[in-house]
């Protein structure tokens, strides 16, 4: 769940923002540090994916803006792609790429969903006027339901 500190205005940074930054450090620092990668290429390829992930997760934590979700969605699944495209030898290296892009572009994604969902909502706040309805009026909310159970029965009855 999302929250927002109302009385700043700002957003506060999502668990999901949280642990992808931790994920994408790991990207940046420690992967290269452990030797997992074979030559200088898949290293620097690495280390800078890994920046560009560390740098969005912390735009991401500050800011709460959809953008900077999409950025690290397509930037997972670069990291992802990686092993593939640049050829990694070494097994560590292919799992740890894929694991590590596809858990940051996951976590964004569902980071992304939940912005959404509360644009949503804030969307239809603001067209109510700022009041909130329970249920929608129509042939099948609770009220209507209510009001015409009696008839249903004398009908039936």
């Amino acid at each position: 769940m999302t929250h927002q500190s109302e009385s700043a205005g700002q957003p506060q940074a999502a668990w999901q923002d949280s642990l992808a930054t931790i994920v994408s450090f790991w990207v940046l620092v420690c992967a290269p540090t452990l030797r997992l990668h074979s030559s200088q290429l898949d290293t620097t390829a690495t280390v800078v994916a890994g920046a560009a992930l560390f740098l969005l997760g912390c735009a991401a934590m500050r800011s709460g803006r959809i953008w900077s979700e999409r950025a690290m969605v397509a930037c997972g699944i670069a990291v992802a792609a990686m092993p593939w495209v640049l050829g990694f030898v070494l097994t560590a290296a292919i799992v740890n790429a894929t694991v590590c892009g596809l858990g940051i572009a996951a976590l964004a994604f569902w980071r992304i969903r939940i912005l959404q969902a509360a644009e949503v909502q804030r969307t239809a706040l603001t067209r109510q006027g700022g009041r909130v309805r329970p249920f929608p009026a129509g042939p099948l909310s609770p009220a209507s339901a209510m009001t015409s159970a009696p008839a249903a029965r004398r009908r039936t009855g």
